[in-house]
């Protein structure tokens, strides 16, 4: 039997799907801080790993700031 692997570089439209926005969302807010890799001239791909990272900084970020936000009576119960 043969498995199926996922590939690490994506599509503009795969990566998006992947991180689970529209491709002008991802145009607005990933691509700008997630360098892609150039294939050729007109085609750039998106590295799987880096997304996760970047879903990864983004998950840690949002959980600082529930951490600095959380009230400090709610440790009482």
């Amino acid at each position: 039997m043969s498995e199926a692997i996922a590939p690490r570089l994506l599509s503009r439209e795969q990566a998006a799907h992947y991180v689970g926005m529209s491709t002008g969302l991802f145009r607005d807010i990933v691509e700008p801080v997630v360098r892609s890799v150039p294939l050729d001239a007109r085609r750039r791909l998106w590295d799987r790993v880096a997304l996760d990272r970047w879903i990864d900084s983004k998950s840690e970020a949002a959980a600082e700031v529930h951490t600095v936000n959380q009230n400090p009576l709610d440790a009482l119960r």
